[in-house]
């Protein structure tokens, strides 16, 4: 009983699934102009291929989109979790950051530490001025 050749159109059926498979969806299966089953399979495989890359590129842009939105309502989140919804100027909160981070640059010498002091009025109301102090110099 003699058998024909294998189909070399199978190996390279089988090598773009594989590919893919494994996420490379830029592959495509050449055609070989036949018209039979083979045929038609790589035209199939293509074709899906062509489906999975178009959503996968929809996917990323929608992903991107999202991300973006939510990049956005957290910086919003923050400068609300900052700010006086009335006065719309810094809370407490944000005193509080930016004097640990003023704090922070003095312990390892960035500049040198700030000062506060706050004069309290018989209205029991208080005015209050943030400053660093002066730089030393020494003098030779």
């Amino acid at each position: 009983m003699k058998t024909d050749p294998p189909d070399p159109r199978l190996h390279a059926l089988v090598e773009g699934i594989v590919r893919i498979a494994g996420g490379d969806l830029t592959t495509r299966i050449p055609h070989s102009g036949a018209r039979d089953d083979v045929a038609a399979v790589i035209a199939g495989i293509n074709l899906m291929a062509d489906d999975l890359q178009t959503i996968y590129q929809e996917l990323e842009e929608r992903v991107e989109s999202r991300t973006a939105m939510l990049r956005e309502a957290q910086v919003e989140l923050e400068r609300m979790a900052l700010t006086d919804p009335l006065t719309q100027l810094a809370n407490r909160t944000a005193l509080n950051s930016v004097l640990s981070h003023a704090l922070a640059e003095t312990s390892r010498g960035e500049m040198p530490p700030p000062c506060w002091s706050s004069t309290w009025t018989p209205s029991r109301a208080s005015t209050t001025h943030w400053d660093t102090a002066p730089a030393t110099t020494s003098s030779g």
